[in-house]
C-alpha cells in the first residue's frame, strides 16, 4: 500500500519536499511489488481527492476540529 500525501503545514515548500520523497518511495514500492508478483495498492490519488472534498477545518461542525470525519 502506498503512503498518502502530507497535507498543509506552516511551510508549503516543506510539504512539497516531503511529498516528493513519498512519491519516490511509492514508486520503489510499486516496482518491488511488481518484481515479486505482489499487489500494490496506490491510495495517493483517492486520498488527495477525498481531502480536497472535505471541508476545511472549522467549516463543518460535524467534522470536528481536524476537518476529518
Amino acid at each position: 500500500m502506498s503512503e498518502t500525501p502530507f497535507g498543509p503545514v506552516e511551510d508549503p515548500s516543506t510539504v512539497a519536499a516531503m511529498n516528493t520523497e513519498l512519491a519516490r518511495y511509492n514508486e520503489a514500492a510499486r516496482a518491488a511489488a511488481a518484481v515479486h508478483g505482489a499487489l500494490f495498492l496506490d491510495v495517493w490519488a483517492p486520498f488527495a481527492a477525498a481531502r480536497r472534498l472535505t471541508p476545511a477545518d472549522g467549516d463543518d461542525p460535524a467534522c470536528g476540529a481536524t476537518g476529518y470525519t
